[in-house]
């Protein structure tokens, strides 16, 4: 019999741009969101004509939370950002992250390679566009938290909190299950005062919740209850300059991410993700005026 292995569904992030901007005053949480609404939306117009390397370390953890309780799982893949595809009904899909799998553990990927529990999804909804596209801001709380500083660059803190109360929904088969996070998770964001970019994004959970994983009668497992205690995510950008035409852009250096999960076979996880060799290829991207 199998282990069932327990993967938190979380949100996923990819590349944000520094669009060019004059700068403008935030000293409110409208004024703050207006100017990232308009900055993502310009990125997403554009950012589907960049790709780049993701290297991602699945480790699973000892009770420090920092020594290897097995080996790691490396896997590569290429990523790029989507949006903009209709539904036969005219529906504007959001923004989604592609990936393609390249490598696992330094080779080809077989087909057992493929769908493992905590490996990134080959499409994922991008955390920017959940977060700041204007038809989603009902779902959050926006609280402005001052200024800060952020690698050394001045930086307006916003809190955000999502709004949904649950019940928290799970998805499993034979080996995994997935399960969202509704009404319990608080983000903080470092924004770029001059152009609204988002230079870091932080998730942590407001408190400990349980999640019931349904039987599985293929495997003859019953159900099982587990506590999440920990969810912890931070992702960091950085500027990297392109030619023809020149930018600088703001784009994810690594994003880290920690679960604890009580009575779960896979209890302590770090999963650590880093993206290089960003490039242009050519795409039929929409732009936004």
């Amino acid at each position: 019999m199998r282990a069932l292995a327990l993967l938190l569904a979380l949100l996923a992030s990819v590349a944000s741009l520094t669009l060019s901007a004059q700068p403008r005053p935030a000293d409110d949480v409208t004024a703050t969101l207006a100017g990232v609404a308009e900055y993502v939306q310009g990125y997403f117009a554009r950012a589907q004509s960049i790709i780049c390397d993701e290297t991602v370390r699945v480790q699973e953890l000892g009770y420090d939370l920092l020594s290897a309780a097995n080996p790691a799982r490396i896997v590569r893949t290429e990523l790029r950002v989507s949006w903009g595809d209709t539904d036969a009904d005219g529906t504007t899909q959001p923004p989604q992250i592609l990936r393609n799998l390249i490598s696992v553990n330094g080779r080809p990927p077989r087909a057992k390679d493929r769908d493992k529990c905590f490996d990134p999804a080959e499409t994922s909804p991008e955390v920017l566009g959940e977060l700041f596209l204007p038809q989603n801001r009902s779902k959050f709380a926006f609280t402005s938290k001052g200024r800060g500083k952020q690698g050394g660059r001045a930086a307006l803190l916003l809190d955000i909190r999502d709004l949904a109360t649950g019940p928290v929904e799970v998805e499993s088969d034979e080996n995994c299950a997935r399960f969202g996070k509704p009404g319990n998770v608080v983000w903080r964001a470092w924004i770029e005062p001059a152009t609204f970019a988002v230079m870091r994004l932080d998730q942590s959970l407001i408190s400990t919740y349980g999640v019931t994983i349904p039987a599985n009668r293929k495997e003859h497992t019953p159900s099982r209850d587990v506590v999440v205690e920990r969810s912890d995510t931070s992702v960091v950008y950085r500027q990297v300059s392109f030619k023809d035409p020149d930018e600088a852009l703001f784009l994810p250096a690594t994003r880290d991410t920690v679960q604890v999960i009580r009575d779960s076979p896979t209890p302590r996880m770090r999963i650590s993700y880093a993206y290089r060799n960003y490039r242009r290829f050519m795409t039929g991207g929409r732009i936004v005026q």
